[in-house]
């Protein structure tokens, strides 16, 4: 089997990891309200 066939590609991985993540941010700011689950969320909402 070729080896390509079964690893996903790097750019396709780190889509899906960027996209799982900001699905969860997105529902835990929902759900929590102004309580953030990531650092950066806080850094950017909160600049002036």
């Amino acid at each position: 089997m070729d080896e390509r066939a079964v690893r996903p590609r790097p750019a396709a991985l780190v889509l899906l990891l960027a996209v799982a993540t900001g699905l969860v941010e997105a529902v835990s700011l929902l759900a929590l309200g102004p309580v953030f689950t990531a650092m950066r969320t806080g850094n950017v909402l909160g600049w002036p």
